[in-house]
């Protein structure tokens, strides 16, 4: 039995990343094709085609390989270029009385179009995907270098 002290080892957080990763995929490949309405024609089928992309990895255990992560990462890509046109920021001075005539204080806010919103917000679980799956690649890069380092010496 482990104890609440126990610090996970390294293989024990890629195991966990991978299990979630397994499971936002199905996810991610069911919902893909739907979400594709939001999407101009061209990455339509790019959506379509990842989605069946992602659930023949997922059930051939390909899920990390370097072709998918490199598409995942070029479709992710390309909607958050989509997302980016469709959102400014802007600096909104304090207006307050308590801070009237200091004339510094203020904040920046996010404004977002309706298509961009519900762009950002259907995507959302696709973004995560990338992010596992680069995760875990680069957590097994690091596992690989120490292995080879711990052989040299």
């Amino acid at each position: 039995m482990k104890s609440p002290h126990d610090i996970p080892a390294v293989a024990d957080r890629i195991e966990d990343i991978a299990a979630a990763a397994m499971l936002l995929a199905r996810a991610v490949a069911l919902n893909l094709p739907g979400l594709a309405g939001l999407l101009p024609d061209g990455d339509r089928t790019s959506a379509r085609l990842l989605a069946r992309a992602i659930t023949s990895a997922a059930a051939g255990g390909t899920l990390f390989d370097d072709r998918l992560a490199e598409d995942l990462a070029s479709f992710v890509a390309r909607i958050e270029a989509l997302i980016a046109r469709g959102t400014r920021r802007e600096f909104v001075p304090e207006t307050s009385v308590e801070f009237c005539g200091v004339g510094r204080g203020g904040w920046f806010e996010t404004f977002m179009t309706l298509e961009a919103q519900e762009l950002s917000e259907a995507f959302a679980p696709l973004r995560r995907l990338n992010t596992q799956i680069s995760l875990l690649r680069a957590h097994a890069a690091g596992e690989a270098a120490l292995f080879r380092l711990r052989q040299g010496s």
